[in-house]
């Protein structure tokens, strides 16, 4: 499992820190969600690197995302508009998924099993960008 993915994206300087093998990434419309997938799918294909997978909405008039998540072994799976993409049987696959990784950008957590610290919310500041995770105090 991938801990952390620290790259300069544009001018931020991003260091995004995972907890779980699913991480949500939830936030306000005009947050910088959008902003950070379109950077990260630049950074994906500008590098090469076979080891990330990015899907937006635009992607499911053209492929079936579900059915090329499926055939992925030891990826990490970048979905952003995830309340549009992941739903049905979809949303269990990930839910059961153990040869994958993924970072979905999206509000609906419902049917994942998902611990409280496994959805954060993106943070910059300073240009420099992160996943603010609830405090949680025992």
């Amino acid at each position: 499992m991938i801990k952390e993915f620290k790259h300069t994206l544009g001018r931020i300087e991003f260091d995004l820190k995972f907890n779980y093998r699913i991480t949500i990434l939830a936030g306000l419309s005009g947050s910088g969600k959008t902003y950070l997938f379109n950077r990260m799918r630049d950074y994906m294909l500008s590098e090469n690197d076979s080891n990330i997978k990015c899907f937006n909405a635009v992607d499911m008039f053209n492929i079936s995302i579900e059915d090329v998540i499926r055939s992925c072994k030891n990826k990490l799976i970048i979905i952003d508009n995830g309340d549009l993409i992941v739903t049905g049987e979809l949303r269990k696959y990930i839910a059961s998924d153990e040869n994958n990784q993924y970072l979905i950008f999206g509000r609906n957590t419902e049917g994942m099993g998902l611990p409280p610290l496994a959805v954060g919310k993106l943070a910059i500041k300073d240009k420099k960008g992160y996943i603010e995770y609830p405090k949680i105090f025992l």
